[in-house]
């Protein structure tokens, strides 16, 4: 059951990061949450590659014809979307504890030490959950919050390009090592 339900979840974020993202280009007129694509394909009765592109798409509207205003949009849209995604794994902080430990300075006293601040959705999760499966116990990480939280917060990260970016620049990067590697 927990398969299934990660599964709609992991749908469910895709479908949304598709559609967010076309926010940054512009708006479908006869369905605010439909993407560019779905919305010119309902728009004309046979779908071609020109009505997916948008050049014959009368029902998706860009934000401006000027480049300059369009190219201001798409990065206000990208940039709150960073917000949005950050602002929201800032919710999910929850303070760790600490050992505490008896110290010889304090009369054989325990000392209470503070503990460590944590975002549980920020990051991949990956180590967390590898430290879980090493039999530590991280409370509150596996909690319904932080689920929504990383889906929510997934979403508009990827929707704000970095992601592109990012995997451009590892393209790149790996194109580079294995050109060096091909002349050594």
């Amino acid at each position: 059951m927990i398969g299934v339900f990660t599964a709609v979840v992991a749908y469910l974020v895709d479908v949304a990061v598709v559609t967010v993202a076309d926010y940054k280009r512009g708006h479908c007129t006869s369905n605010i949450f439909h993407n560019r694509a779905v919305c010119c394909a309902k728009a004309g009765s046979t779908t071609t590659i020109t009505n997916v592109i948008g050049e014959e798409c009368s029902v998706w509207h860009e934000w401006s014809e000027n480049y300059g205003f369009s190219f201001a949009a798409y990065v206000a849209f990208a940039v709150l979307f960073g917000v949005i995604a950050g602002s929201v794994t800032m919710t999910t902080k929850s303070n760790l504890p600490a050992v505490s430990s008896e110290d010889e300075s304090s009369g054989g006293k325990q000392v209470t030490v503070a503990g460590k601040a944590m975002y549980m959705a920020a990051g991949s999760g990956i180590p967390e959950i590898k430290t879980i499966l090493s039999g530590f116990v991280i409370p509150n990480f596996l909690d319904f919050k932080v689920l929504v939280v990383k889906a929510v917060g997934s979403t508009f990260a990827v929707a704000t390009g970095m992601s592109n970016i990012c995997v451009a620049f590892l393209y790149q990067r790996s194109m580079l090592i294995v050109s060096k590697q091909a002349c050594v």
